[in-house]
């Protein structure tokens, strides 16, 4: 994934999300988990191979809980008839939604400066 695609799926997800309070809590879920898959990711980067191998199993798992509040907040806006062109967009790979993770999580850290 291009930073500028992330930057742009970022945008569209947060004018979908707006003031709907519901809506803000699934994304605190999905920013919470991409935060910390994005931690996870990094340290696997780093580590030996035995340490990774140890890695494994708790990455993976929350990959796929990222990958579940990615669905549960694109079905949440879908039954409020709100855009979900960027769930579309985001695509089913699992190394996009992990890029995307990484990307939105240096978005909102140089943000927070």
């Amino acid at each position: 994934m291009r930073y500028e695609t992330a930057l742009d799926i970022h945008r569209r997800l947060e004018a979908a999300v707006g003031g709907d309070a519901d809506a803000q809590m699934l994304y605190s879920d999905l920013v919470s988990l991409a935060v910390e898959y994005a931690r996870m990711r990094t340290d696997w980067q780093l580590a030996d191979g035995k340490k990774r191998m140890n890695m494994d199993e708790a990455r993976t798992i929350t990959h796929n809980a990222l990958i579940g509040a990615c669905n549960a907040l694109a079905r949440y806006l879908a039954r409020q008839e709100k855009d979900t062109s960027w769930r579309q967009d985001l695509t089913d790979d699992r190394r996009e939604i992990g890029d995307f993770a990484c990307y939105l999580h240096a978005i909102l850290g140089i943000a927070a400066r």
